[in-house]
């Protein structure tokens, strides 16, 4: 995907993750800078940079990335979600709450989201958070709740940014977008494909949806 397209950060975004996965994290930051000299303002390419240096031992250098992440685009799951789950792991859950009640109620479908806040009511002893969560769970996805283990942040391995999507019927192409890109992190890549097709349905012009295609076949 590099080879074929060198100026789109998403390639060099997607080579880079895969690399992680696969241990070679000097390889992945390699990569994940190249794509920042193309985008320095790709919110994704943070988050992975933050995932990275969490497996390099740098909390600090990898919670500014969230941030960073966040900031540049604050309306979506997959941000707010890396760096909730950020603080979550360590221990600062009141801070996680406010990014994690503010992702359920734009996008109530994404039980990753549900998860992570659930998580946090428990961390915090909320009684009356958590049962009203469940309540709320089990009325707009039929299922019981049960907290996410937000732990997975020691490692650059699967469950970030997972969406879990249990209302398709509500998403926008930019939503069919972010899970593409999330199942592509979680190398499941015929959800990856399936996401991208869903995304250019809606959008045909999208070429973020197009280099996912690529990527994943």
């Amino acid at each position: 995907v590099t080879a074929k397209s060198p100026q789109n950060p998403r390639g060099w975004l997607n080579y880079g993750i895969a690399q992680m996965e696969n241990g070679n994290l000097s390889e992945a930051r390699h990569l994940f800078q190249q794509g920042l000299s193309r985008d320095p303002l790709h919110p994704f390419i943070h988050v992975n940079l933050g995932i990275l240096e969490l497996a390099s031992g740098q909390p600090e250098r990898a919670e500014g990335h969230f941030r960073t992440g966040l900031a540049l685009a604050p309306g979506t799951p997959v941000t707010n979600n890396a760096l909730a789950r950020f603080l979550l792991a360590r221990n600062r859950p009141a801070e996680a709450l406010p990014y994690l009640e503010k992702t359920v109620a734009s996008f109530p479908g994404f039980l990753d989201s549900r998860r992570l806040l659930l998580s946090a009511y428990e961390r915090l002893g909320d009684q009356k958070g958590t049962e009203r969560l469940k309540r709320e769970t089990r009325a707009i996805c039929g299922l019981d709740l049960v907290s996410a283990p937000f732990g997975l942040v020691s490692g650059p391995s699967r469950g970030w940014g997972t969406l879990a999507l249990n209302a398709p019927e509500a998403m926008m192409w930019n939503d069919w977008l972010q899970e593409s890109f999330s199942l592509y992190q979680m190398r499941d890549y015929k959800g990856c494909i399936h996401a991208a097709q869903k995304t250019l349905a809606l959008h045909p012009d999208c070429p973020d949806a197009w280099n996912n295609l690529c990527a994943a076949n």
